[in-house]
């Protein structure tokens, strides 16, 4: 298991061990914990590796990001867990709707979805943030509007990466345009949108990722904000606060 090689290896947190490790044994490590993801994509012990195997660096940059707005600097403060040990969906379900609460909680109830459960607390910073880059990645799916399937995937992948450059990100977004064409060209969509193409081609998934990485780029900073304030407030009044420009009209909301 991923956690035993931590503790064997002797060292105390995630973050102490891939930044001393060379990038060789980064790249071994990642593609290991790689292999063990795509059977068990709940392994958090091994999301939590190949994500800091892959954007380490990346992490500590952010890290300093989050120190330039006081709600950054708070959560980095407080380190908040966002799983199923602290959100009530029966509480964000009852919150009225069009709110971001009450939007999060169907499409976790109405997909089955899972909160990211962290394998051990977190020791630093950068785990912290690794942490919430994790648990927050669903909520981003709601606030900028991109389903959850393969198309909308590709989609957050750009429009992350226009928020901030980390590698994790790049390497999804250049892996994910040639997958959704050949491999997920079937279902780009899923569940169907009506009106939508059955199949997507190489341009018209460019197009879509470049113009969700032009969104995000142009939009306010966002990955510092703490999420737990704004459970009752309007999805539309958090756009308008993150200067969200409209999706083209091509692209269906999220689901």
């Amino acid at each position: 298991m991923a956690m035993t090689t931590i503790q064997s290896d002797g060292y105390d947190s995630v973050q102490e061990m891939v930044e001393t490790y060379p990038l060789w044994k980064r790249f071994v490590l990642g593609v290991r914990t790689l292999r063990v993801i795509a059977d068990d994509p709940h392994d958090s012990n091994s999301v939590q590796l190949f994500s800091m195997c892959v954007n380490a660096n990346g992490y500590s940059d952010l890290s300093r990001r989050f120190e330039e707005s006081e709600g950054g600097r708070r959560l980095l403060r407080e380190r908040p867990v966002l799983d199923g040990t602290t959100m009530d969906f029966d509480a964000l379900a009852a919150l009225p709707e069009g709110t971001l609460g009450h939007q999060l909680a169907h499409v976790f109830r109405s997909q089955n979805l899972k909160t990211f459960m962290m394998p051990k607390q977190v020791r630093t910073k950068v785990e912290f943030v690794a942490q919430r880059m994790l648990q927050t990645h669903d909520i981003w799916h709601v606030v900028a509007d991109y389903r959850m399937d393969l198309i909308g995937e590709l989609e957050l992948q750009g429009f992350l990466l226009g928020q901030h450059p980390l590698l994790g990100h790049l390497m999804a977004s250049v892996l994910g345009v040639p997958y959704v064409v050949f491999v997920g060209a079937r279902r780009p969509f899923d569940p169907p949108v009506a009106g939508a193409p059955a199949r997507l081609g190489m341009r018209e998934v460019y197009n879509r990722w470049t113009a969700a990485y032009a969104r995000g780029k142009a939009a306010r900073f966002g990955m510092a904000l703490p999420w737990e304030d704004y459970w009752s407030t309007p999805l539309e009044a958090i756009r308008e606060e993150l200067g969200l420009t409209k999706k083209p009209a091509r692209a269906p909301a999220v689901a």
